[in-house]
Protein backbone atom coordinates (compact mmCIF):
# COMPACT_ATOMS: atom_id res chain seq x y z
CA UNK A 1 0.00 0.00 0.00
CA UNK A 2 1.01 3.61 -0.50
CA UNK A 3 1.16 6.62 1.24
CA UNK A 4 -0.89 9.59 0.51
CA UNK A 5 -0.36 13.06 2.33
CA UNK A 6 -4.48 13.17 1.39
CA UNK A 7 -5.13 11.86 4.67
CA UNK A 8 -8.79 13.60 6.19
CA UNK A 9 -7.84 16.03 9.41
CA UNK A 10 -8.19 13.71 12.87
CA UNK A 11 -11.07 14.78 14.38
CA UNK A 12 -10.73 15.79 18.22
CA UNK A 13 -11.00 12.53 19.42
CA UNK A 14 -8.42 11.30 17.12
CA UNK A 15 -5.88 13.90 17.92
CA UNK A 16 -6.56 13.40 21.83
CA UNK A 17 -5.61 9.45 21.05
CA UNK A 18 -2.69 10.73 18.92
CA UNK A 19 -0.82 12.82 21.74
CA UNK A 20 -2.10 10.12 24.39
CA UNK A 21 -0.24 7.27 22.22
CA UNK A 22 2.92 9.82 22.06
CA UNK A 23 3.02 10.47 25.60
CA UNK A 24 2.79 6.52 26.11
CA UNK A 25 5.99 6.36 24.08
CA UNK A 26 7.92 9.35 25.49
CA UNK A 27 7.07 9.34 28.80
CA UNK A 28 10.54 10.31 29.83
CA UNK A 29 10.08 13.48 27.74
CA UNK A 30 8.05 15.41 29.49
CA UNK A 31 8.47 18.98 29.79
CA UNK A 32 6.65 21.52 31.89
CA UNK A 33 6.36 25.37 31.31
CA UNK A 34 7.88 27.31 34.13
CA UNK A 35 5.45 29.45 35.55
CA UNK A 36 5.43 32.96 34.33
CA UNK A 37 6.24 35.09 37.49
CA UNK A 38 9.58 32.97 37.89
CA UNK A 39 10.21 33.57 34.00
CA UNK A 40 9.47 37.25 34.21
CA UNK A 41 11.34 37.55 37.32
CA UNK A 42 14.34 36.25 34.98
CA UNK A 43 13.99 38.38 32.38
CA UNK A 44 12.24 35.93 29.85
CA UNK A 45 9.28 37.37 28.15
CA UNK A 46 8.47 33.77 26.04
CA UNK A 47 7.95 30.57 27.67
CA UNK A 48 10.63 28.94 29.04
CA UNK A 49 10.41 25.04 30.42
CA UNK A 50 11.88 22.60 32.56
CA UNK A 51 12.91 19.36 31.88
CA UNK A 52 13.49 16.71 35.21
CA UNK A 53 16.78 16.41 33.68
CA UNK A 54 18.27 19.51 33.01
CA UNK A 55 19.08 22.56 35.60
CA UNK A 56 18.77 25.21 32.19
CA UNK A 57 15.47 26.09 30.68
CA UNK A 58 14.41 25.10 27.29
CA UNK A 59 12.25 26.83 24.90
CA UNK A 60 9.90 26.18 22.04
CA UNK A 61 10.89 27.12 18.61
CA UNK A 62 9.82 30.39 16.59
CA UNK A 63 8.46 27.73 14.33
CA UNK A 64 6.83 25.65 16.65
CA UNK A 65 2.99 25.00 16.16
CA UNK A 66 2.96 25.40 19.75
CA UNK A 67 5.24 28.53 19.44
CA UNK A 68 2.00 30.74 20.77
CA UNK A 69 -0.20 28.88 22.76
CA UNK A 70 2.33 27.49 24.86
CA UNK A 71 1.01 24.20 26.43
CA UNK A 72 1.85 23.72 30.34
CA UNK A 73 2.85 20.62 29.49
CA UNK A 74 4.32 19.01 26.94
CA UNK A 75 6.26 16.24 25.57
CA UNK A 76 9.09 16.09 22.64
CA UNK A 77 11.62 14.53 20.29
CA UNK A 78 14.82 15.81 21.35
CA UNK A 79 16.49 18.78 23.00
CA UNK A 80 19.06 20.71 20.45
CA UNK A 81 21.51 24.11 20.85
CA UNK A 82 21.58 26.98 18.89
CA UNK A 83 23.80 29.34 20.24
CA UNK A 84 23.58 29.75 23.59
CA UNK A 85 20.11 28.73 23.60
CA UNK A 86 18.55 25.11 24.30
CA UNK A 87 15.61 24.24 22.24
CA UNK A 88 12.64 21.69 21.81
CA UNK A 89 12.14 19.68 18.51
CA UNK A 90 8.74 17.38 17.82
CA UNK A 91 6.94 19.22 20.36
CA UNK A 92 3.17 17.63 21.44
CA UNK A 93 0.70 19.00 24.42
CA UNK A 94 -0.11 16.82 26.76
CA UNK A 95 -2.30 17.40 30.01
CA UNK A 96 -1.06 16.37 33.26
CA UNK A 97 -4.70 14.46 33.85
CA UNK A 98 -2.92 11.56 31.69
CA UNK A 99 0.34 10.79 33.74
CA UNK A 100 -0.76 8.74 36.43
CA UNK A 101 -2.33 6.75 33.70
CA UNK A 102 0.65 6.07 31.05
CA UNK A 103 3.33 7.05 33.01
CA UNK A 104 2.44 5.56 36.91
CA UNK A 105 5.84 4.41 37.61
CA UNK A 106 6.56 8.20 37.12
CA UNK A 107 4.14 9.51 39.31
CA UNK A 108 4.15 9.81 43.50
CA UNK A 109 0.02 9.34 43.87
CA UNK A 110 -1.67 10.01 47.30
CA UNK A 111 -3.93 7.60 48.67
CA UNK A 112 -7.24 8.01 47.56
CA UNK A 113 -8.94 11.22 48.63
CA UNK A 114 -12.34 11.18 50.76
CA UNK A 115 -13.47 14.47 48.54
CA UNK A 116 -14.68 14.21 46.46
CA UNK A 117 -15.66 11.16 47.99
CA UNK A 118 -15.16 7.62 45.09
CA UNK A 119 -18.09 6.94 42.80
CA UNK A 120 -19.70 4.21 41.04
CA UNK A 121 -18.73 4.23 37.55
CA UNK A 122 -22.07 2.54 35.55
CA UNK A 123 -20.67 1.75 32.09
CA UNK A 124 -16.69 0.55 33.37
CA UNK A 125 -18.94 -1.02 36.24
CA UNK A 126 -16.48 -0.23 39.30
CA UNK A 127 -15.91 2.17 42.21
CA UNK A 128 -13.70 5.37 40.66
CA UNK A 129 -11.97 7.73 43.38
CA UNK A 130 -9.92 11.27 43.13
CA UNK A 131 -6.13 11.52 43.87
CA UNK A 132 -3.53 13.80 44.45
CA UNK A 133 0.00 14.03 43.29
CA UNK A 134 3.37 15.09 41.44
CA UNK A 135 5.28 13.88 38.62
CA UNK A 136 9.43 12.80 38.32
CA UNK A 137 11.98 13.50 40.18
CA UNK A 138 11.22 17.25 40.57
CA UNK A 139 8.07 16.74 42.36
CA UNK A 140 5.93 19.03 39.67
CA UNK A 141 2.49 18.96 41.37
CA UNK A 142 -0.41 17.11 39.52
CA UNK A 143 -3.97 18.25 38.98
CA UNK A 144 -6.57 16.21 41.91
CA UNK A 145 -7.11 13.42 39.06
CA UNK A 146 -9.82 10.86 39.01
CA UNK A 147 -9.08 6.90 38.54
CA UNK A 148 -9.98 3.47 38.94
CA UNK A 149 -9.86 2.33 42.33
CA UNK A 150 -6.85 0.66 42.92
CA UNK A 151 -7.12 -3.09 43.72
CA UNK A 152 -7.37 -3.72 47.21
CA UNK A 153 -9.27 -3.87 50.56
CA UNK A 154 -10.72 -0.30 50.47
CA UNK A 155 -11.54 -0.80 46.94
CA UNK A 156 -13.65 -3.89 48.01
CA UNK A 157 -15.01 -2.11 51.08
CA UNK A 158 -16.35 0.70 48.39
CA UNK A 159 -17.76 -1.24 45.92
CA UNK A 160 -20.01 -2.88 48.83
CA UNK A 161 -21.25 0.46 49.45
CA UNK A 162 -22.21 0.81 45.63
CA UNK A 163 -24.41 -2.44 45.97
CA UNK A 164 -25.90 -1.91 49.02
CA UNK A 165 -27.13 1.66 47.27
CA UNK A 166 -28.52 0.11 44.37
CA UNK A 167 -25.81 2.01 42.46
CA UNK A 168 -24.47 -1.86 41.09
CA UNK A 169 -27.92 -3.24 40.98
CA UNK A 170 -30.56 -0.41 40.42
CA UNK A 171 -33.67 -2.85 41.37
CA UNK A 172 -32.03 -3.06 45.50
CA UNK A 173 -32.39 0.66 45.25
CA UNK A 174 -36.19 0.12 46.70
CA UNK A 175 -34.03 -1.32 49.85
CA UNK A 176 -31.97 0.98 50.92
CA UNK A 177 -34.87 3.09 53.08
CA UNK A 178 -35.29 -0.53 55.30
CA UNK A 179 -31.39 -1.19 55.71
CA UNK A 180 -30.63 -1.93 59.38
CA UNK A 181 -27.39 0.31 58.45
CA UNK A 182 -26.41 2.93 55.90
CA UNK A 183 -24.13 1.48 53.17
CA UNK A 184 -21.56 3.90 54.17
CA UNK A 185 -21.34 2.07 57.12
CA UNK A 186 -19.00 -0.63 55.01
CA UNK A 187 -16.37 1.93 54.82
CA UNK A 188 -16.37 3.18 58.74
CA UNK A 189 -13.42 2.50 61.20
CA UNK A 190 -15.76 0.74 63.14
CA UNK A 191 -17.36 -0.76 60.74
CA UNK A 192 -15.37 -4.39 62.23
CA UNK A 193 -17.67 -3.99 65.26
CA UNK A 194 -21.16 -4.84 63.00
CA UNK A 195 -20.77 -8.69 62.08
CA UNK A 196 -23.15 -7.44 58.62
CA UNK A 197 -20.44 -5.49 57.78
CA UNK A 198 -17.81 -8.42 58.27
CA UNK A 199 -19.95 -10.93 56.39
CA UNK A 200 -20.28 -8.86 53.51
CA UNK A 201 -17.13 -7.68 53.05
CA UNK A 202 -15.69 -11.67 53.53
CA UNK A 203 -18.26 -12.99 50.78
CA UNK A 204 -17.28 -10.19 48.64
CA UNK A 205 -13.03 -10.84 49.42
CA UNK A 206 -13.44 -14.93 49.14
CA UNK A 207 -14.46 -14.67 45.58
CA UNK A 208 -12.69 -11.68 44.81
CA UNK A 209 -15.39 -9.54 43.30
CA UNK A 210 -15.06 -5.73 43.33
CA UNK A 211 -16.55 -4.58 40.10
CA UNK A 212 -19.30 -5.45 38.07
CA UNK A 213 -17.89 -7.84 36.03
CA UNK A 214 -16.15 -10.11 38.69
CA UNK A 215 -20.02 -9.98 40.30
CA UNK A 216 -21.94 -11.34 36.94
CA UNK A 217 -19.21 -13.97 36.81
CA UNK A 218 -19.98 -15.30 40.23
CA UNK A 219 -23.86 -15.26 39.63
CA UNK A 220 -23.19 -17.28 36.47
CA UNK A 221 -21.69 -20.13 38.82
CA UNK A 222 -24.03 -19.84 41.67
CA UNK A 223 -27.29 -17.32 41.15
CA UNK A 224 -27.41 -17.24 45.21
CA UNK A 225 -24.06 -15.75 45.72
CA UNK A 226 -23.92 -12.93 48.34
CA UNK A 227 -27.89 -13.57 48.91
CA UNK A 228 -27.12 -14.33 52.42
CA UNK A 229 -25.17 -11.84 52.93
CA UNK A 230 -27.24 -9.13 51.75
CA UNK A 231 -30.78 -10.45 53.40
CA UNK A 232 -28.27 -9.24 56.98
CA UNK A 233 -28.66 -6.15 55.77
CA UNK A 234 -32.37 -6.58 55.68
CA UNK A 235 -35.89 -6.60 58.30
CA UNK A 236 -37.11 -10.28 58.30
CA UNK A 237 -40.25 -9.01 56.62
CA UNK A 238 -37.94 -8.19 52.94
CA UNK A 239 -36.61 -11.98 53.24
CA UNK A 240 -38.44 -13.54 51.23
CA UNK A 241 -39.15 -10.71 48.76
CA UNK A 242 -35.70 -10.46 47.97
CA UNK A 243 -35.25 -14.06 47.30
CA UNK A 244 -37.60 -14.33 45.22
CA UNK A 245 -35.93 -11.73 42.66
CA UNK A 246 -32.25 -12.75 43.19
CA UNK A 247 -29.74 -12.17 41.65
CA UNK A 248 -31.33 -8.59 41.21
CA UNK A 249 -30.56 -7.97 37.59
Amino acid sequence: SSFTSRMPRPSDLQAKQLRQILLAGMVDKVARKQENKESRAQGHNRPIYRTPEMEEGVYLSNNSVLYQSAPDWIVYQEIYQAGKTMYFRDVTAIEPEWLPKYAPALCNLSNPLTEPPPRYDSEVGAPFCHFSGTFGRSGWPLPVTEMEFPRGLERYKWFAVFFLDGSVCPKLKKYVKVLMSTPQTMVKSWAGLQPRTEVFLKTLVMREVDSKESLMKQWKENSKYLLDAYQNWLPVSAHNEVAILWPPL
